[in-house]
């Protein structure tokens, strides 16, 4: 038990806090815009496993962190920011500036697009361990139509841990902590009826180990072209930008990689399908020569003929990520794939559990927060 027992508290540590314990809440914004930013990695100094993104118009939450009074600000384009936090500060505006490059700073080099793509697949496991890895995690899925109204809104935390997979989803096991969710329309109601875990299983997807990413695959990934696009950096690293499509038949046939320069990881993927409506964003975090998942946003279509409705909609996924460090094997776990068929309902607790006043989820964009601002999630 007592494996069980560690893991639960870093889990604790990670994403929820105890009742005397107030998140610190935040922005963060471009300097010569002042427009909030989407994504932007916000985590303690000495602790990357201990953070959090901005939502999409640049808000975050954070947990106080006991060893540390200093925020690390990074994001991609940007200068790196490093901020500190009073005591008993509880709302922050923190602003980056772009990252401008000199030609004298940036010495690229004479390596192709290709080559880079070899040396990114060859050192894969390498900078992005998976043997196996374990995450605390939080996962919040938002259900809404063409017209943008919102049916039904669903949220998670738990562990999860990330292998090497062939078709992970009977590879990786997951342990649910608490789950809620809430139906704004009648659409969404018959959601909440009928709704099922498989939806769920799209977080091991993010595990860039997955088998069935070709553009990653050794030997699949000679059907792709890969272009060189130019360089950015992020955390006060450099990474090259690299373009990919394919005409075969597969998941993401186009997308852009930041790969970083020193160590070929991958610092970003942004991945698309055939028509472009399903977009995946994948970013991850270094942490002592490794490169682990900090956060995912993937926007897909959903539910076209479903639930006795036709209705063209989308569904808008966020998950942030915290590896622990040095996780022995835990139990509870249990396989995705098992998982899949059951309901999400019978596992649900409200929105008014007090469980959620203390978590460091992320801050629902404003758009949606303007559109279910006096309709309450029924449960």
């Amino acid at each position: 038990m007592k494996p069980l027992l560690i893991v639960i508290v870093l889990c604790a540590i990670s994403f929820t806090a105890t009742a005397n314990v107030r998140n610190i809440a935040g922005f963060v914004y471009n300097t010569e815009t002042g427009d909030g930013l989407h994504g932007v990695h916000v985590f303690w100094k000495g602790a990357p496993n201990l953070g959090t993104i901005t939502n999409e118009d640049g808000n975050f939450l954070i947990l106080p962190h006991a060893d540390s009074d200093t925020l690390i600000v990074s994001h991609l384009g940007f200068e790196t920011v490093r901020h500190h936090v009073a005591r008993r500060a509880r709302q922050l505006r923190i602003g980056i500036s772009p990252r401008v490059y000199e030609l004298s700073e940036v010495t690229v080099e004479a390596i192709s697009a290709d080559e880079i793509m070899r040396r990114v697949i060859s050192r894969l496991a390498v900078n992005h361990p998976a043997h196996p890895v374990f995450y605390s995690f939080y996962h919040r899925e938002v259900f809404f139509s063409r017209d943008s109204i919102i049916h039904f809104m669903e949220e998670h935390t738990g562990l999860i841990e990330h292998r090497r997979a062939t078709f992970g989803i009977f590879n990786n096991n997951v342990r649910i902590d608490k789950s809620r969710m809430g139906y704004f329309t009648d659409v969404g109601e018959e959601m909440f009826e009928n709704h099922r875990f498989i939806s769920f299983t799209q977080i091991l997807w993010d595990n860039p180990l997955f088998d069935a990413y070709d553009h990653l695959h050794r030997r699949r990934s000679r059907h792709f072209n890969f272009r060189f696009a130019g360089m950015e950096t992020v955390n006060e690293r450099n990474s090259y930008i690299i373009d990919f499509k394919t005409a075969r038949s597969t998941f993401y046939p186009t997308g852009r990689l930041y790969i970083d320069s020193e160590t070929f990881a991958i610092v970003k993927e942004e991945l698309r399908n055939k028509t472009g409506s399903e977009v995946r964003q994948v970013n991850f975090i270094e942490s002592n020569g490794q490169w682990f998942l900090r956060s995912v946003f993937h926007l897909r279509p959903r539910f076209k003929v479903e639930y006795g409705h036709t209705i063209v909609g989308y569904s808008h996924r966020t998950t942030i990520y915290n590896f622990i460090q040095g996780a022995a094997p835990v139990s509870g776990l249990v396989r995705i794939g098992g998982l899949m068929p059951r309901s999400v309902k019978a596992m649900a607790s409200d929105f008014s559990d007090e469980y959620w006043e203390g978590f460091q989820s992320v801050l629902l964009p404003d758009w949606i927060e303007s559109r279910i601002a006096g309709n309450n999630p029924r449960q």
